[in-house]
């Protein structure tokens, strides 16, 4: 319990949404939002009030007004899986020592108002779900490419700059889906190797509007079979589209205006594919 008196104090507490049992005599693997690995294994005890280790940290939309204590993730390093403390009112940097969660595999921080830089993420190799987006972080993306179990990643909706490059997931042959919209200062890419041994071929949503993509839209797009929404719009974007866009036989919404694309006419394959749906 002493873990958590630095970094929350009582009175931001009384302010939550959901307090159950919070700084209570109660083991805080009682507290709400806190799931804990039973201190002696039981997979027939589905409640434990002990104080074993912390797997889950959930708290979303729970008007919490707190800066990100390092605390938090150093102390916990070693056994949380989740952590979820979207949708509230966050308002620092989100700490270096992020880091340590060496078993993460959803990382939820989106929907609050965290600033300054994204940490060096690379060591995560279990995280699955990486969602930092409608937030106000600022300067380049760190690098990702190391992160080979990604499935989603959301960054949507900051103020991140610089090169975007889509060819650094080649490695995370699970990854579904990837949101950088909005982010005025991102560039990059649709780069040819879509469906090379695999690259983003099980992508499901893909979203770059609203930032500063250019370049041509590859006939190697088809690749993307998976695909179910492509979203392109304002961006920079020239040349003409490719009719391979109609074998994407998934595909449920596609959104490519506010661009330069030559011509005003979409391919008779897209034009199928719409009516197929």
């Amino acid at each position: 319990q002493d873990l958590f008196e630095a970094p929350v104090a009582s009175e931001e507490i009384d302010e939550w949404l959901d307090s159950s049992n919070w700084m209570s005599s109660a083991g805080f693997c009682s507290w709400s939002g806190i799931e804990c690995v039973p201190r002696w294994n039981n997979p027939a005890e589905t409640k434990f009030d002990g104080d074993g280790e912390i797997t889950h940290f959930v708290l979303p939309t729970n008007n919490i007004l707190a800066s990100l204590p390092a605390e938090l993730f150093s102390a916990f390093g070693k056994s949380l899986r989740v952590l979820d403390l979207s949708n509230n009112r966050l308002k620092s940097s989100i700490p270096d020592d992020v880091n340590q969660l060496a078993k993460i595999e959803t990382l939820d921080l989106s929907k609050n108002a965290l600033t300054g830089r994204m940490p060096d993420i690379s060591s995560l190799q279990a995280l699955q779900n990486l969602r930092l987006g409608s937030n106000e972080l600022s300067g380049e993306i760190s690098t990702l490419e190391d992160l080979e179990a990604l499935v989603a990643l959301d960054l949507q909706s900051n103020d991140f700059t610089g090169e975007f490059d889509l060819t650094k997931f080649h490695r995370a042959i699970d990854l579904k889906e990837i949101r950088v919209n909005d982010n005025d200062g991102l560039t990059g890419v649709l780069p040819y190797q879509f469906g090379f041994f695999g690259f983003m071929s099980r992508v499901e949503i893909l979203d770059l509007s609203g930032n500063s993509f250019d370049g041509t839209v590859p006939r190697a797009i088809k690749n993307m079979k998976g695909l179910v929404e492509l979203k392109i719009s304002g961006n920079r974007f020239t040349g003409e589209l490719p009719d391979t866009l109609g074998e994407l036989h998934e595909m449920e919404v596609l959104d490519i205006s506010d661009n330069q694309f030559e011509g005003i006419s979409m391919p008779n394959s897209v034009c199928e594919l719409k009516d197929n749906h």
